[in-house]
């Protein structure tokens, strides 16, 4: 099956970056032949080495550069993704992923095939809400969900009985090391981009500076925010105990120890960080958003805090430290993520194309 993933711009660097190569190379060793189309080269090229095939659809922006109207990006867009299409072949079927925008993009583009169109199956990263709104997923003929959260989030934007399959996020969790458990004092990690919009930084911070006891707090990531987030530090007086270690292509690898890993995000379609840790044994504590609410059950393999709400988060790391809360053993950590094994989630994402082309192509 020629499989076409269609997305706007990957910075390179992140967990959807992690997901695409992992289900890339994943339908591509499946005998799919898997293209993978963006507007523009991504900034971090070492990334898109990891993909079977790319190709840049922005025809426009690739050779005269920016000062065109956004509002007329889409129909751009869709127009540079038909011409390659005329060049290299029509798909058997698109996964329209990264926003509900490239719905509408693809749509465009192949409508003009009328009923030999191949079906479209939107592939959307995170809650509808963190794109403005997912009116224009209808353009989708189905939809490929990363949790159950954002499954319910799309069928409750859409009108009409939709196929929606939720697969979840790979994580290769097989024969994956156990990280040593620090047990004498707190050691925390977050894993992640330094973006205080989505991550919420501030929040962590703010309930660290609440915490009596040892600790100390390794941050594995690099963003925009950072510097506003070192001086939020020195402000809370904690800026001693935070090691900031900045970007890493493989940052497990450079993690031997910890205690527990801690996200704070406002919203999270999947959170992807959370399994990479507990297959490796690290409980984790995190907002009870979207993906995460999925992932964590309390007290099992971590533990849940209500969005923004910085001294619950402090009560619970307190409680850690003055062993009130006991940490969830390794191997119930490990045990609790073998859903999201990589042949798992290809697994369903097969049977939701199959379905869909089945029922587009009785």
């Amino acid at each position: 099956m020629i499989i076409d993933i269609v997305l706007g711009l990957a910075g390179g660097k992140g967990g959807l970056e992690n997901v695409l190569t992992t289900i890339t190379q994943a339908l591509q060793a499946k005998g799919h032949d898997v293209r993978v189309f963006q507007i523009m080269p991504s900034p971090y090229q070492e990334w898109e080495e990891s993909l079977p095939k790319v190709f840049y659809y922005d025809y426009v922006r690739n050779h005269y550069g920016k000062g065109y109207e956004a509002e007329i990006e889409p129909l751009r867009y869709a127009l540079g993704y038909r011409t390659l299409l005329d060049i290299i072949g029509v798909p058997d079927l698109i996964l329209a992923t990264h926003t509900p925008l490239f719905s509408f993009v693809t749509k465009m583009a192949v409508g003009y095939l009328g009923n030999s169109r191949p079906p479209i199956i939107s592939w959307i990263h995170g809650p509808t809400a963190a794109y403005g709104g997912g009116e224009l997923l209808k353009f989708a003929d189905a939809h490929l969900a990363i949790s159950a959260s954002v499954g319910q989030d799309i069928k409750n934007t859409l009108t009409g009985d939709w196929p929606i399959f939720t697969i979840n996020n790979p994580v290769s969790v097989d024969q994956l090391n156990t990280i040593q458990r620090i047990n004498d004092h707190l050691h925390l990690i977050y894993v992640g981009r330094i973006d205080n919009k989505q991550k919420r930084l501030d929040i962590m911070f703010q309930a660290l500076a609440q915490v009596k006891g040892s600790w100390e707090l390794h941050l594995y990531g690099e963003g925009a925010d950072e510097a506003i987030l070192k001086s939020l530090a020195n402000q809370l007086s904690i800026a001693e105990k935070l090691n900031w270690h900045g970007w890493l292509d493989h940052p497990w690898e450079a993690i031997d120890a910890a205690t527990l890993l801690i996200l704070t995000s406002d919203y999270e379609g999947f959170g992807l960080v959370l399994v990479e840790a507990l297959a490796r044994g690290v409980p984790v504590i995190a907002t009870n958003c979207e993906g995460p609410k999925d992932i964590i059950k309390d007290g099992e393999n971590g533990w849940l805090f209500p969005t923004g709400d910085y001294n619950r988060l402090a009560e619970l790391l307190q409680n850690l430290i003055d062993k009130q809360l006991t940490l969830p053993a390794p191997e119930q950590c490990v045990q609790s993520v073998q859903q999201y094994t990589i042949d798992s989630v290809i697994k369903k994402m097969e049977q939701g194309m199959l379905s869909t082309l089945a029922f587009y192509n009785p």
